[in-house]
């Protein structure tokens, strides 16, 4: 049902979306037969129905990617990405729709995409390999992204757990601008933990979610959290939890010992 609305979606946005070429475009509004509200941050690239959508339709959060040929039938597809000149990130996290002309980000790496999308400079590259192993790429402009992408995002209020979508609707909601992720690891055990930061415009903390392999997820809120420009430092019980965002480390303290993360 999913990728038959989002062959729907692409049909009847195809000719009317895009009123220029190599621009991000928002546009939002409510559907007159459903009352569904949903928004979009739309860049074309000049080739024949290459094109980007984030968008946020009914509370569902999706980044949708039209190469503008038939790449595949399979629920699946190898993809990869990168931002500016950013590490490659390749994998088999994408989706089809139903005419196997465009790939969508499964649920997670769709936030984390937008992110990077979100805080780009220049551009980003998408490739993808059809059913005959052809590669497939597309460029597109990162100019016009941040401001657009974060409008989609807010309307979602994606990456927000429910707990917190009440006060960040009130006001805090338009404020946001990005959501950064880090996945770390332990290397002695391989452990797992991860963290998205909520910033406002200004670059101050809404709150860190924090989930990992021996920790159920909690949400800390930013007043809670000490940000010393270069770590964010938390606490839970007799727990302490330690990012450093710049070296790109975490760790993460107890009565039973400390634990060491290498973040990506």
């Amino acid at each position: 049902m999913r990728k038959l609305i989002l062959s729907i979606f692409l049909i009847l946005f195809n000719t009317q979306v895009f009123a220029g070429i190599n621009q991000w475009t928002y546009l939002s509004g409510v559907d007159a037969f459903t009352d569904e509200f949903s928004s979009t941050a739309s860049f074309q690239t000049g080739g024949y129905n290459e094109q980007i959508f984030v968008r946020c339709k009914n509370g569902n959060f999706d980044v949708i990617i039209s190469f503008g040929t038939f790449i595949n039938k399979k629920a699946a597809v190898k993809a990869m990405y990168r931002i500016d000149s950013g590490r490659v990130v390749e994998g088999y996290e994408w989706n089809l729709d139903t005419e196997g002309t465009s790939i969508f980000a499964k649920d997670g790496s769709n936030v984390r995409l937008a992110t990077e999308l979100i805080n780009g400079k220049e551009k980003a590259v998408f490739r993808v390999y059809d059913y005959q192993g052809t590669p497939h790429t597309m460029t597109i402009n990162l100019k016009g992204s941040t401001k657009t992408i974060s409008k989609v995002m807010s309307d979602c209020k994606t990456g927000i757990s429910n707990k917190d979508k009440t006060l960040l609707n009130n006001s805090q909601s338009k404020t946001l601008m990005s959501k950064l992720y880090f996945i770390c690891v332990n290397p002695d055990n391989a452990d797992v933990m991860s963290f998205r930061v909520d910033r406002r415009n200004d670059g101050s903390l809404i709150g860190v979610d924090v989930n990992g392999s021996n920790y159920f997820e909690w949400y800390f809120k930013g007043k809670k959290i000490i940000d010393d420009k270069t770590k964010l430092r938390m606490r839970l019980g007799l727990h302490k939890i330690y990012l450093d965002y710049v070296n790109s480390t975490a760790r993460a303290t107890s009565w039973t010992g400390d634990k060491n993360y290498v973040c990506e």
